[in-house]
């Protein structure tokens, strides 16, 4: 995770002015924003074999600000350590548990997509592992 974080956070910074996620290699020598880095990070996770259910391209809010960011969230286990942020505004992998600076919003993978709310989440849209909040 460390290295797939810093091989692509290497890419240019471009706010986009529409959203649209670019393949890898596109990525890599053109740039985007927030949103190519973390769906080429999950690109090349999946690619590697980390499964689908243990993904989430992340709609985050900092909490002082009403800019959205997206992040992906990783999981390993099934621990309250074990879930992991790769951010593009920093090189560094982090728990989850520690990434209080943002509000979750929505999450997506191939799977489903999930509302978060104050008191959990919620799927709207796929199948989904009781045992995978």
């Amino acid at each position: 995770m460390r290295t797939i974080n810093v091989l692509v956070n290497k890419a240019p910074y471009v706010l986009e002015k529409r959203d649209q996620w670019k393949a890898p290699s596109l990525f890599l020598s053109e740039g985007g924003d927030c949103d190519c880095f973390t769906a080429n990070k999950y690109i090349l996770l999946r690619t590697l074999g980390f499964p689908a259910k243990d993904l989430r391209i992340t709609v985050v809010r900092p909490r002082n600000s009403t800019t959205l960011h997206v992040i992906l969230i990783a999981r390993t286990g099934s621990g309250r350590f074990q879930k992991y942020v790769l951010d593009n505004e920093g090189n560094y992998v982090r728990t989850a548990l520690y990434a209080d600076e943002y509000v979750p919003l929505i999450s997506v993978n191939e799977i489903g997509a999930w509302i978060h709310r104050k008191k959990g989440w919620a799927l709207v849209n796929g199948f989904i592992n009781p045992e995978q909040p």
